[in-house]
């Protein structure tokens, strides 16, 4: 149950209400729940899974946000959970959209009934006729007969430009406005006629693509960073995920950035053109960050590399300085700090270092969640793999892509069962190691997120 209450001033409190009716637990347990890795009943974990980080991670947010959490229980008749968050009052939107000039009605398709149905109500917030084409060689014979068309991707498109259908769509209507909207084609099109908006698409970004001359992308609003438009930044990441994360902040920022796989790849990217700044992964195949970055020293000493680790291990950081490193930036990154970290390295101003708050960076960067899940469950998929082959090397690269991933993404119960298992493979006891990655598959597959892989853990070992 969740509601608000408003008990005067200018805050708000959340008060959310969780009930069971479960098999409860005994008094003298109740507060040992709040330690990390705690359980009333280790038997629990076997039966119905789970960490024991949950509530410990529940009560850390709540007294961040300035709010409390109890816990009342009685054995035989279940337990519950009550917290209460203080929020500041914010004032609604008032009205309608500021209407847009007379720019002619919409043709709109999207394959996703449910996408489809969330474009129209914006469309139909904004005062506009719209038209619904059926398929795409509907959209394509009706365009004609339209100023302008929105065409959205499926959910699971290819993360390509679809540049064949873009030419057939060109050629019935040539000359005016197409809005490619997708949560997987990140390439920007070529042509001053297209325009792309990442799903979820926010009624101010399409409002702004909907203004006559808006062919090119919109200037940054009121508050949002933006670096100076000639910076030459290479990402080095081998996890594409995570490249997509930190490629997202700095195009939000205005900087389109070069990309590096591995540290061979950061060798040859600088080879071919000495960029302003370097953001440098630790551990990449072929070649890590710390070897790449003893190697650029030699011929560029002063060239600034910031290293990027979810790894607070203070031998690896000294490893990292010694190599040559200009600056260490733990995961998950700091938006604000990474844009100033630019800033400071490469010798330029910001013209504003507000970030946007208050949303996670799936939704804030436009990223979609199942692509998320995707990852998630490859990584998975390799780490089973590795371990039912017993081969360590591979369960270590998994391992530590998945604690990347946590890391940058600010999952840290995921984090906290990767970072077990990892520790496990090194220790050698194979029947913990099984247990520690049935807690981890277990944590991954009840993410609300689409299926990828039906690789499943190995049966319990004798």
């Amino acid at each position: 149950m969740c509601r608000t209450q408003a008990p005067g001033g200018d805050q708000c409190l959340l008060l959310i209400r969780v009930v069971d009716s479960g098999i409860g637990i005994p008094p003298e347990q109740t507060q040992e729940l709040f330690q990390a890795f705690t359980q009333a009943d280790t038997s629990i974990t076997r039966r119905f899974g789970g960490s024991g980080l949950g509530l410990v991670i529940t009560r850390k947010l709540t007294e961040l946000m300035g709010g409390q959490i109890r816990l009342s229980s009685e054995v035989g008749h279940g337990t519950e959970v009550s917290l209460s968050i203080p929020f500041p009052f914010r004032e609604g939107m008032t009205g309608r959209p500021e209407p847009l000039p007379d720019t002619g009605p919409v043709l709109l398709y999207d394959p996703h009934p449910q996408m489809r149905d969330v474009l129209l109500g914006l469309l139909q917030r904004l005062q506009l006729q719209v038209g619904l084409a059926d398929t795409f060689g509907d959209l394509c014979e009706r365009a004609e007969n339209y100023p302008m068309v929105i065409w959205g991707q499926r959910p699971c498109a290819e993360a390509t430009l679809p540049r064949n259908a873009l030419q057939q769509l060109r050629r019935r209507f040539s000359g005016r406005l197409v809005i490619l909207c997708s949560s997987t084609v990140s390439e920007a099109p070529a042509d001053g006629n297209t325009l792309m908006l990442h799903k979820p698409v926010r009624l101010k970004r399409l409002q702004q693509a909907l203004r006559p001359g808006s062919a090119q992308p919109a200037d940054p609003g009121p508050g949002q960073p933006v670096l100076q438009q000639d910076f030459d930044l290479l990402i080095a990441e081998d996890n594409d995920f995570n490249r997509l994360l930190i490629s997202r902040i700095l195009e939000h920022a205005g900087i389109c950035p070069r990309q590096a796989r591995s540290g061979l790849e950061v060798l040859a990217e600088v080879e071919r053109q000495l960029p302003d700044l370097i953001l440098m992964d630790v551990h990449m195949p072929e070649m890590d960050g710390i070897e790449a970055t003893r190697l650029l020293r030699q011929s560029y000493p002063g060239l600034p590399i910031v290293a990027l680790t979810a790894n607070v291990v203070k031998r690896e950081h000294q490893a990292l300085q010694d190599a040559g490193i200009s600056r260490i930036m733990l995961k998950p990154i700091n938006e604000q700090a990474l844009l100033e970290t630019v800033q400071t390295l490469c010798q330029r101003s910001l013209a504003h270092v507000a970030t946007a708050t208050g949303s996670g960076p799936l939704e804030r960067l436009d990223i979609d969640p199942g692509l998320l899940g995707q990852e998630l469950r490859l990584q998975l998929d390799g780490c089973l793999k590795g371990f039912g082959r017993r081969d360590r090397q591979q369960m270590r690269h998994h391992a530590h892509q998945l604690l990347g991933i946590a890391g940058l993404y600010e999952m840290p119960e995921l984090e906290a069962a990767t970072a077990e298992f990892h520790q496990l493979i090194e220790d050698g006891d194979i029947r913990a190691l099984w247990q520690a990655l049935w807690r981890l598959q277990r944590l991954i597959e009840h993410q609300t997120l689409p299926e990828v892989t039906g690789e499943k853990a190995p049966e319990p070992m004798a």
